[in-house]
């Protein structure tokens, strides 16, 4: 039994493959709407539940599990290390199915190298203009020191996500809740319409509509910050 660790669109691609070659695949993702986008299959077990290092090691023991795969999002690190761990500890094999990076495969010109969140955010502070924040919403706290009249965030909407945008100070107007990844014209739409003049994204690769997301700020003169893995 194989135990895949996935929470995206190029997750469920890859567990899709796993079952068409036979497989017998157990999925967990971090929140039950993640579990809720598998197509129901007979050998196909969700699990929708975060899991910490205990929980993750006690039912990798109890499933039987003889493959962990990660194919997390890049910036999952805790989940990431939790996997090691167990994979080390029950002495199963680990393997990791990356994603491209952006910065790597493409020109960085016109982007901006952030090294993490904190540094994005210092750097803002600094500067005048309206603010997208496109990082998903794990990290929303850390900027907080912003005028929250010039950010808007683009995040999934589900009850827990947008509590947590409210009760950091966000208004509704300046919460956009949509599931991606968006097309070039749809980015290049809200730019206009918000008067965007920073966007803030991390090197998700291709599947996360990363392409997509900077042509669209580069071509409307929209300062990209990007956050490195």
């Amino acid at each position: 039994m194989k135990l895949v660790f996935a929470g995206t669109k190029m997750g469920r691609e890859f567990v899709e493959e796993l079952l068409q070659n036979g497989e017998k695949v157990i999925v967990s993702t971090a929140t039950t709407y993640g579990a809720s986008l598998y197509k129901p299959h007979k050998n196909l077990t969700v699990n929708g539940h975060k899991m910490n290092l205990e929980e993750m090691k006690n039912y990798i023991d109890s499933n039987k599990i003889d493959e962990i795969i990660d194919v997390t999002h890049p910036y999952a690190v805790n989940v990431t290390e939790n996997m090691i761990k167990c994979a080390r500890k029950l002495n199963i094999p680990y393997r990791v199915i990356e994603r491209d990076s952006f910065i790597k495969e493409n020109n960085s010109d016109g982007i901006t190298i952030m090294n993490n969140y904190v540094e994005a955010c210092d750097y803002l502070l600094q500067q005048e203009g309206n603010i997208l924040l496109a990082i998903g919403s794990n990290n929303l706290e850390t900027f907080k020191s912003l005028d929250p009249n010039r950010v808007l965030i683009r995040v999934l909407p589900t009850s827990q996500v947008l509590l947590k945008c409210e009760t950091l100070g966000y208004n509704p107007k300046n919460i956009i809740g949509m599931q991606g990844p968006f097309s070039y014209e749809f980015n290049k739409t809200l730019y206009s319409d918000y008067c965007i003049k920073y966007l803030v994204t991390k090197d998700s690769g291709k599947s996360g509509g990363v392409v997509e997301k900077v042509k669209a700020a580069l071509d409307s003169e929209v300062e990209v910050i990007m956050i490195t893995r």
